[in-house]
């Protein structure tokens, strides 16, 4: 008479190996074993001699306790299920979540990565093994936090919930995924507009499967040219035969990670895309009011981190430039050259201010990417002093400028004509040594008539 035994889950990741294992002692070195997928045989022992059925001769093995090695795990394979992806960052922090079922009959949860324990959690009382216990926390529900993650983390979680008198109640599993931080596209989306999300892998073959997903959520998935939409995505996504996926009237909740799983015609994951879509930030300031021929600064409130990851900010009024910071390296653009000033933080000083400077300001933030991650806009008004003329200060300041140019340009004529002399003057002494000739000595006639008459 067969026994039967309880069903327990075995979870696995695509393209990779599993193990079946046998836990009855009483069916162990048995002569006779026949493993079966639903109906389907797949390797049947007899007198210890397997036979491997339809594909799996070339990706099982049996064992002589009868453990089942499958390798090369397909889609196909599975009976219930899939693993749920879990996406992160390295060095960052991970939920892996328990799910919320039979949890007031749960008396005992445990955390397994792979065959390793994790941390368990019975009759209230929390043990973390390994290094987990300095980086890792388990809420009231059993949903774990991993801290500072690393490539070792990578692989299959799972969590089991038991009652109180030892009874498996239900199973989860994750495949978490580490990730470097140039590994993801980061996506930035305003408010109500589209925002597309690309699948890089080139040259994509007709047959090909991509499985577009929001966290564990399906959005759309495109197989053989055929685009099929889940929920409520049906009116809100488009996927192109390239697997690129547009989101239309986006808002705050579509905010989050997203992934791209391409497979093949056998079900073999060969491409997975990460994405992370982010709201571009849009912050509107309090109006600034200044009097006109003073300093006034625009400034950026400390409210948002935005300031702190963007790479280059750049100014403008209405569409016109005024400023840019690029990096650690201000420029300036028009008449704001001479009486503009741009900090780090993205604040902007305007001095010398005119009527003409009241209008709408805005600061575009960007990443090293060149995405354009927010904006905020400010109004600034320029108001003339009361019992000063309209264009007294602005007289003022332009004379001040003729003069300044005006002395400058003196100062240099008197500089050059300076110069002029001193060259001048070297050219004439040099002149003049070339013209000097040498003073013959000067014979005496009268001594040379005397000696002549002598003789």
């Amino acid at each position: 008479m067969a026994t039967k035994e309880e069903v327990t889950p075995v979870y696995g990741v695509l393209n990779s190996s599993v193990s079946l294992s046998l836990e009855t002692t009483s069916l162990l070195h048995s002569s006779d074993i026949v493993w079966k997928k639903g109906d389907s045989l797949m390797v049947k022992v007899q007198n210890f001699i397997p036979s491997f059925y339809e594909d799996y001769g070339t990706r099982v093995k049996i064992f002589p306790d009868g453990t089942l090695s499958l390798a090369k795990t397909l889609k196909t394979d599975e009976e219930s299920k899939e693993v749920t992806p879990v996406y992160v960052v390295l060095g960052s922090s991970v939920f892996l979540h328990a799910g919320n079922e039979n949890t007031q009959s749960t008396s005992d949860i445990r955390w397994k990565k792979g065959d390793i324990l994790v941390v368990r959690v019975k009759n209230d009382v929390t043990n973390f093994y390994e290094d987990y216990r300095y980086r890792s926390e388990i809420f009231t529900n059993g949903t774990l936090r991993l801290d500072s993650t690393s490539e070792r983390d990578s692989g299959l979680y799972i969590v089991e919930r038991f009652n109180k008198h030892g009874r498996l109640l239900c199973t989860e599993a994750h495949h978490l995924i580490t990730i470097k931080n140039t590994d993801f596209q980061k996506v930035y989306g305003a408010l109500g507009k589209s925002v597309f999300l690309h699948v890089s892998t080139k040259n994509l073959l007709n047959g090909i499967d991509i499985l577009w997903k929001k966290r564990t959520v399906p959005i759309a998935r495109i197989k053989e040219s055929t685009a099929f939409y889940y929920g409520d995505y049906e009116n809100k996504a488009n996927v192109f035969p390239n697997g690129t996926l547009r989101l239309d009237r986006i808002d705050d909740a579509d905010t989050g990670p997203y992934s791209g799983v391409v497979s093949d015609a056998n079900g073999r994951n060969i491409h997975s895309e990460i994405a992370h879509l982010f709201m571009m930030s849009y912050t509107e300031c309090t109006p600034v009011y200044e009097a006109k021929g003073s300093t006034t600064f625009l400034f950026l409130e400390n409210h948002n981190d935005i300031q702190t990851i963007s790479f280059e900010k750049t100014w403008k009024k209405g569409g016109s430039l005024v400023a840019e910071f690029k990096g650690s390296i201000p420029y300036y653009y028009g008449h704001y050259g001479t009486r503009t000033g741009v900090f780090k933080n993205g604040t902007l000083r305007l001095d010398r201010t005119q009527e003409w400077d009241t209008g709408n300001y805005s600061v575009d933030f960007f990443d090293k990417d060149k995405n354009n991650i927010g904006r905020w806009a400010i109004q600034l008004f320029i108001i003339a002093a009361p019992g000063i003329e309209t264009d007294s200060i602005y007289s003022a300041a332009v004379i001040y400028g003729i003069f300044r140019h005006f002395v400058t340009s003196i100062l240099v004529l008197i500089f050059i004509v300076g110069a002029l002399r001193c060259m001048i003057k070297k050219l004439h002494l040099h002149i003049g040594k070339e013209k000097e000739v040498p003073i013959q000595p000067k014979q005496d006639t009268e001594t040379e008539v005397l000696s002549t008459t002598e003789i």
